[in-house]
């Protein structure tokens, strides 16, 4: 264990930011995913951003395509590495979950990621429609500057990082139909308020269940 040196600033200072921040995480797909789930269930119903357009499910949140250097720059902030010791990635993005955020919201919570739970609450939702393995293992906030640097600012460590879905062997990705009904329901589960309340904490037990691998019981 290294001690860190917490002497330096805290962060970068904010009169260099753009007026908009991304955060969000990306949905992984391995090599061959498509082909193991059938050809056919692939073309009929192609991942979102695949050969169809980005759904937007609420203001200021899509599901979509991030371009593939900005994929990997998540993907990189959010990986252990070694020192000189990178291992290939055998994977990559099939689409993701993206939130623009307002330079205030920023301010007001620089380290602090999705803290309304929008993005989490579209991915517990995505569920009802089609078990997936959406997860915050590749999660993180990218700040651009307006020199064109960029800071990605990883999600820590939490229960939602790992997923076993219910279904292995069948497609679990949303086609284009399937995000224009979580927008839907989404629209629906955030205009009702009392929905927080009582449905809120069973969906998290659900979504709780889908980070835990399932044993069969004893007889």
């Amino acid at each position: 264990m290294v001690a860190r040196d917490e002497s330096g600033p805290r962060y970068v200072p904010h009169y260099h930011l753009r007026a908009l921040r991304q955060e969000g995480f990306c949905v992984l797909e391995g090599i061959g995913d498509g082909l193991r789930h059938g050809r056919r269930q692939f073309n009929d119903h192609p991942p979102i951003g695949f050969r169809s357009p980005a759904v937007e499910l609420a203001e200021n949140l899509v599901i979509d395509h991030l371009d593939s250097d900005q994929a990997e720059l998540v993907m990189n902030a959010c990986t252990q590495r070694g020192h000189y010791f990178m291992p290939t990635r055998q994977f990559g993005q099939r689409y993701s979950f993206i939130r623009e955020i307002e330079l205030g919201a920023f301010e007001d919570n620089p380290f602090n990621w999705d803290v309304d739970n929008r993005v989490l609450e579209a991915v517990m939702l995505s569920r009802l429609i089609v078990d997936n393995n959406a997860s915050t293992q590749y999660a993180a906030r990218i700040v651009k500057f307006a020199d064109g640097e960029r800071q990605v600012f990883y999600h820590g460590p939490s229960e939602f990082d790992h997923v076993y879905s219910l279904w292995p062997d069948e497609r679990n990705w949303l086609d284009e139909a399937e995000g224009a009904e979580l927008r839907d329901l989404l629209a629906a589960y955030w205009a009702v308020a009392w929905c927080y309340w009582f449905i809120h904490p069973n969906m998290l037990n659900r979504e709780r269940a889908e980070h835990r691998k399932h044993e069969p019981i004893p007889d």
